[in-house]
C-alpha cells in the first residue's frame, strides 16, 4: 500500500512539472530600431512558400526569408527617421485592393468571412497595420532606388559571376499585352436578344419565380447555377452601366432590362448596406453570327501582318485597332489582378489562354519572308520625266510582278530591337506586243539595316546605325522618245544614318 501511495506521488509530481514547463508561442529573433522581427514572420512566409510552390524548398530558404525581413525593416526604420508616411487614402486603396484578391481566392465574401471568423471590417482592422508599414517600406525603396541605373551589360556581368549553384530559382512571369477586337451584333439579333428579356420580366411581374428563371435562362455561367446570385458587391466592382441601375433600384424592385458590354440583364436586389449591394441578375447575350467572327479574325489577320511585315509599332496598333479601353489606356498591357502589374506567372493565366502563349514563337529573332507573284492586264502604262508623270491612257498592256520580301528582327542586344531586311522584285510591261521592258517601278534589290546598342556608362542613351541600299530604278524617257528605245536607270541609292 506505501509504494502505491509513492507511485501515485511521484506521478503528481511529474505531471505537474511536465504542466509547468513553458509552451513556446512566438519569440523576438532581431530588432532593428523600433521594429522587431518575429519567429512566426519567419515561419507565416516559410508555409506560404510550400503552399504555393511546386518545387522543393532549398535548406536554407528559412535564413533568406530572415534576410529579407531584416532588410525590410531596415527600410522601414529609415523611413520612419525620415518622416515618410501614408495618406489614408492609399491605405483604403491598397486594403480593398488585398481584400478584393481574397474574395476572389475564396469565391466569396461570405466564404472569406467564414474561414478567418471575422467580418470584412475586421479583417480589414487586422491587415490595416501590416499593409501601412508594408507601404512605407515600398516608398523608402522607391527613394533610394530612385536614381539607380545599370545596363544591361552590368546586370550580365554580374549574373556571369554568381556560382551556377548559387542562383536562385525564380517562376518564370510573362508580361502580356492585347489588342481586343469584338465582332460587331446585327441589329436584328439586338432586337431579339432585347424581346427575350422582356418577356422574362413580364414572366417575372406576373408571378414567376426570378430565382428559378435565372437558373433556367439566365447566360452568366458564374451565377446561374447559384440561381442568378452575385453576393454582396460594392461600388466600384461592376461595369458602370449595371453599376448605376442597381445602386438605385430598391430592396426587392425589379428592373428595367439593362444593356451592358456582356448583354441585356434583369437585376432585383435583396438587401442594401451602406454602398454595398447584395443581388440577383439574369444575363441573356445576343448571340454572333459565324461571318461576323470570320470578319473579326480576318482584321486582326490584317493587324498581324502590319505588325510583322509592314512595320507598325505595337503602341500605333493599339491606339489605332484596340477596342478594349482598360488595357488600350496602358498601351494593350494586361494587368494581373493578383499584384496590379502586367506580370503573370503561369498559374496566374487562364488555362486556353496559356495555351495558345505556349503556342507562340519565344525564339530571340523572329524571321518574316513573302513571296509574290502577280499578273495585270488592261495595264495603263506611264513614264517618269524628272517629277512629272506621263500617262499614255491607252489600257493596252499586259504586265507582271513577282518578288520576295525577307525580315529578320529581335533583340540582338537586349532590351533593343534590330532588323535586317532583304528584298527582289522585278516587275515589266507588254505594249502593243512589242516585247516586255521594265516599268517605272522595277527597282530589284533593296537591303536594309537598323542597329541599336547602348551607349558605354549611359544606360539610357541608344547609338543606332541604319544602312539602306537600293538598286536605280528605271530612269523614265522623255515624252519624245520611244521608251523601248531609251531605256536608262538612275544610279543606285546609298544611305547611311547614325543617331543618339
Amino acid at each position: 500500500m506505501k509504494n502505491k501511495w509513492i507511485s501515485f506521488l511521484v506521478l503528481l509530481l511529474t505531471s505537474a512539472w511536465v504542466a509547468a514547463q513553458p509552451i513556446l508561442v512566438d519569440k523576438v529573433i532581431a530588432v532593428v530600431g523600433d521594429n522587431v522581427v518575429l519567429q512566426s514572420d519567419v515561419e507565416g512566409q516559410f508555409q506560404q512558400m510550400k503552399v504555393q510552390g511546386d518545387a522543393e524548398l532549398p535548406p536554407n530558404v528559412r535564413c533568406e526569408i530572415f534576410d529579407n525581413l531584416l532588410l525590410d525593416k531596415l527600410f522601414l526604420s529609415q523611413a520612419q527617421l525620415d518622416s515618410i508616411v501614408n495618406t489614408p487614402d492609399e491605405i483604403e486603396a491598397e486594403l480593398n485592393r488585398r481584400i478584393k484578391y481574397f474574395i476572389s481566392i475564396f469565391g466569396s465574401q461570405e466564404k472569406l468571412e467564414e474561414y478567418y471568423g471575422k467580418s470584412l471590417l475586421e479583417l480589414k482592422d487586422d491587415f490595416k497595420d501590416d499593409i501601412d508599414k508594408q507601404l512605407i517600406t515600398d516608398k523608402m525603396k522607391g527613394k533610394v532606388f530612385s536614381g539607380l541605373k545599370v545596363s544591361p551589360a552590368e546586370v550580365r556581368e554580374y549574373f556571369n559571376r554568381i556560382p551556377k549553384d548559387s542562383i536562385p530559382y525564380f517562376n518564370s512571369e510573362l508580361e502580356l499585352g492585347e489588342i481586343v477586337m469584338y465582332p460587331k451584333i446585327s441589329e436584328l439579333e439586338k432586337e431579339r436578344t432585347k424581346k427575350r428579356i422582356d418577356d422574362l420580366r413580364k414572366d417575372i411581374l406576373e408571378g414567376a419565380d426570378f430565382s428559378l428563371k435565372a437558373y433556367a435562362f439566365s447566360e452568366d455561367p458564374g451565377s446561374a447555377t447559384e440561381f442568378g446570385k452575385l453576393g454582396w458587391v460594392e461600388r466600384g466592382e461592376l461595369v458602370p452601366e449595371f453599376e448605376a441601375v442597381a445602386f438605385r433600384l430598391k430592396e426587392g424592385e425589379l428592373s428595367e432590362p439593362v444593356q451592358t458590354p456582356f448583354g441585356y440583364h434583369l437585376i432585383i436586389v435583396d438587401e442594401k448596406r451602406g454602398n454595398k449591394l447584395n443581388l440577383r441578375h439574369i444575363l441573356i447575350k445576343p448571340k454572333i453570327a459565324a461571318q461576323d467572327l470570320t470578319l473579326v479574325k480576318n482584321r486582326m489577320d490584317s493587324i498581324l501582318h502590319e505588325l510583322t511585315v509592314d512595320s507598325l509599332s505595337w503602341r500605333e496598333a493599339v491606339n489605332q485597332y484596340s477596342e478594349e479601353e482598360q488595357s488600350k489606356s496602358v498601351g494593350g498591357m494586361m494587368t494581373n489582378p493578383k499584384n496590379g502589374t502586367a506580370f503573370f506567372e503561369k498559374a496566374d493565366i487562364d488555362g486556353t489562354l496559356i495555351f495558345t502563349i505556349d503556342q507562340m514563337n519565344n525564339r530571340p529573332f523572329k524571321l518574316v519572308t513573302e513571296a509574290y507573284y502577280k499578273t495585270m492586264n488592261d495595264v495603263n502604262t506611264y513614264t517618269l520625266e524628272n517629277v512629272r508623270i506621263r500617262y499614255r491612257a491607252n489600257n493596252d498592256a499586259t504586265a507582271y510582278a513577282y518578288g520576295l520580301d525577307m525580315r529578320l528582327n529581335g533583340e540582338f542586344v537586349p532590351g533593343t530591337e534590330s532588323w535586317l531586311s532583304f528584298g527582289y522584285m522585278k516587275t515589266e510591261e507588254n505594249q502593243d506586243d512589242r516585247g516586255y521592258i521594265a516599268r517605272p517601278t522595277d527597282q530589284r534589290l533593296k537591303f536594309g539595316i537598323l542597329f541599336q546598342d547602348y551607349m558605354p556608362n549611359i544606360p539610357n542613351m541608344k547609338l543606332y546605325l541604319n544602312l539602306v541600299y537600293n538598286t536605280g530604278l528605271p530612269g523614265g524617257s522623255p515624252s519624245y522618245a520611244d521608251v523601248y528605245t531609251y531605256q536608262s536607270r538612275l544610279r543606285d541609292y546609298r544611305r547611311a544614318d547614325v543617331g543618339f
